[in-house]
């Protein structure tokens, strides 16, 4: 993936879990601290995949295969006020950079119950993530913290973050302490995965489809790790 255009990410995984241990445990624990900002609870995101092909925007999840050309951008809301990074983990040609804060495309600060689109762009813009002409497996890692981070390529160890696979390769893992819930439509295949703490909820209200909620613990950081499969178009 070549350095982001003017854009998270996004994740389906499992086999279908009751949808009360879903809405009982993490969207649950996300709203309960979203209800009372005075108070420190826990730590929880809600995010979800937009995609651009052919001029054409979709929601979509990171089990999707993406192609050469295809605009990548992740809605996030915290339900916290803090700090969101963009880092690309894993280029398809093996770079590492920091897609987000950057020059140019605003400030990382975002407030609980707001949605942030990232990358952030110019006020009328719109900012993306596009996928050049090197097809392999990209890794997108979305951090959000309640403080400033001075360096999130080397502050966090990989085995703090919630690692979602994408279409066809890699593993899912989320760490102790955080639960992962992906809201689908009915219908919507979902590759099996036996990792814990881990649920897909299947939903009728279209403003839940393809959502995905991370909440981890007060004292630790949200760092998602989204794989994405970029395969060559064609």
């Amino acid at each position: 993936m070549k350095r982001l255009v003017p854009l998270t990410v996004f994740a389906i995984l499992l086999g279908l879990a009751a949808p009360a241990i879903c809405k009982e445990s993490t969207r649950g624990l996300y709203v309960e601290q979203l209800s009372k900002p005075t108070a420190k609870i826990n730590n929880g995101v809600q995010y979800w995949l937009e995609l651009q092909r052919n001029g054409k925007k979709t929601k979509v999840t990171n089990r999707s295969a993406f192609f050469d050309g295809d605009k990548l951008r992740i809605h996030v809301k915290p339900n916290f006020s803090g700090y969101a990074y963009v880092l690309l983990l894993q280029g398809s040609d093996g770079e590492q950079s920091v897609l987000f804060p950057s020059a140019g495309l605003g400030g990382n600060k975002v407030i609980a119950g707001n949605e942030i689109v990232l990358p952030v762009a110019a006020a009328g813009k719109e900012a993306w993530m596009k996928f050049d002409e090197t097809p392999g497996t990209e890794i997108v890692r979305v951090i959000v913290s309640r403080t400033k981070i001075s360096d999130p390529k080397t502050e966090l160890p990989a085995k703090e973050s919630v690692a979602v696979a994408g279409a066809d390769t890699g593993d899912d893992n989320v760490p102790d302490d955080t639960q992962v819930c992906v809201v689908a439509s009915k219908g919507m295949k979902v590759r099996s995965s036996g990792t814990r703490n881990l649920v897909v909820e299947t939903d009728d209200a279209p403003q839940e489809q393809g959502h995905t909620y991370v909440v981890g613990k007060l004292s630790k950081v949200l760092s998602i790790d989204i794989a994405l499969d970029h395969k060559p178009r064609g």
